[in-house]
C-alpha cells in the first residue's frame, strides 16, 4: 500500500528521529517524498476513524498543521510571556 520513495536507502539507515532528522537536513525533498508515500495509509485511517461512533457523535479527523501555522502559533505564544 505505501509508495517507494527515491531515497528508500538512506530512510532505511535512519535508526532514530534524530538521524532522520539530519538527512532531512542534507536532502531537503524527503519530507514531501515521506509525505506522499504515507498518504494513502493516513487517508484510510482518516476515513476508518471518521466511521466510528461515540453516543451517536462521528468522530472527526482534521489536517495537520503546516510548519508556517506553527511558527506563527509559537511567535503568538511567545508574544503572551
Amino acid at each position: 500500500m505505501r509508495e517507494k520513495v527515491a531515497h528508500e536507502e538512506e530512510l532505511k539507515r535512519c535508526g532514530t528521529l534524530k538521524s532522520l532528522r539530519q538527512l532531512a537536513k542534507q536532502l531537503p525533498e524527503i519530507e514531501q517524498e515521506v509525505l506522499a508515500s504515507v498518504k494513502p495509509v493516513s487517508d484510510l485511517l482518516s476515513t476508518l476513524i471518521k466511521r466510528l461512533k461515540l453516543k451517536d457523535h462521528h468522530f472527526n479527523t482534521g489536517e495537520p498543521a503546516s510548519e508556517e501555522d506553527m511558527a506563527t502559533l509559537w511567535d503568538n505564544v511567545l508574544k503572551v510571556n
